[in-house]
């Protein structure tokens, strides 16, 4: 850590470059307790020596208002990361609700699924069904015929047959439900609410701070604009919830069910079911082309026709081996 000194002109003039992240965490961790403010106080003579780390401590507490500016200074330092990742991980969760809604693809393999399902349900009560509960996605690759071939090898076989479409890059079209199954939804409303709750310390903590006007203009500042944007990512939040919810709604899926209230199992559901469509369709085989610089026959001719005119012309005469 640096010298008190430093740490208090760096907490007056809340001057980055003296206080690194990792150093105003450790001080903020490390603060004096009651405890040991208590023993500081009722052992505050001349003749006591303190240890080092005691006596840092002891000198940072002696800063004014030095926990308060330590919470704001943390809180400030670790917002824009923290802020971040809940940001980047909604955008993963919002897109992912696009491409599926606005699949063709899955529209296409889904009918197919709904269509052999019948004709393997005809003549019963589910031969005649409108839809499917998506649970079975997963089963589509354990059900074999005697060849060991499996039934969602065959729906893929019959798609591809019949639409004449080249299905081997599918999977670029869904590279936002891959991240959002592997990110946990709730995980972002515990980071939102840790980010509010040190919005909340910090302005508290400002209140508290009576001296030292250049801390207390930037710290005002930042902790303001730190709560616009809290404030923007709660309702991106409240968005995306209400938007994946809905299209888990829309595959039949009720409140009560695990996929609506952990809405990464949906995605999950999905992000599996592409890995197994993805083994089972049916690869383009690559043909080898071979390009040549120069036809070997043109290369020839044009080689014959050049020394048969040098001859004809005297440039170039034939040599009688004896």
């Amino acid at each position: 850590l640096p010298p008190i000194s430093q740490v208090a002109e760096a907490l007056s003039t809340m001057n980055n470059s003296s206080l690194t992240p990792s150093n105003n965490e450790s001080m903020k961790r490390e603060f004096i307790t009651e405890e040991e403010l208590n023993e500081y106080k009722n052992n505050n003579d001349t003749n006591v020596v303190w240890d080092i780390g005691e006596a840092y401590l002891i000198g940072l507490y002696n800063i004014p208002f030095s926990k308060q500016k330590l919470a704001i200074w943390n809180f400030v330092l670790s917002f824009g990361e923290l802020n971040s990742i809940v940001n980047k991980v909604l955008g993963f969760y919002g897109k992912a609700c696009e491409e599926i809604k606005n699949s063709d693809f899955i529209k296409t393999i889904f009918s197919y699924i709904l269509t052999v399902g019948n004709i393997m349900n005809g003549g019963s009560n589910q031969g005649q069904a409108d839809g499917f509960n998506l649970d079975i996605l997963p089963k589509l690759s354990s059900i074999k015929d005697n060849r060991n071939k499996t039934l969602l090898q065959y729906i893929c076989t019959t798609m591809k047959e019949q639409t004449g479409r080249d299905y081997t890059n599918f999977k670029r079209n869904f590279e936002n439900v891959k991240e959002a199954a592997m990110n946990i939804f709730n995980e972002s409303q515990t980071i939102l609410n840790t980010i509010k709750k040190g919005a909340k310390e910090a302005s508290t903590a400002i209140t508290a701070i009576t001296i030292d006007y250049v801390f207390m203009k930037r710290a005002k500042d930042l902790v303001n604009k730190a709560n616009t944007e809290i404030d923007k990512t709660a309702k991106k939040f409240e968005e995306v919830e209400k938007n994946c919810q809905a299209l888990i709604k829309n595959f039949g899926y009720e409140e009560k069910d695990a996929k609506y209230n952990k809405i990464e199992e949906f995605f999950k559901l999905f992000n599996n079911f592409f890995e197994d469509v993805d083994r089972a369709m049916p690869k383009e085989e690559l043909k080898k082309v071979y390009n040549r610089k120069h036809e070997v026959g043109t290369k020839i001719d044009e080689c014959r026709s050049s020394l048969m005119n040098e001859l004809k012309s005297g440039k170039v005469q034939l040599k009688k081996k004896v």
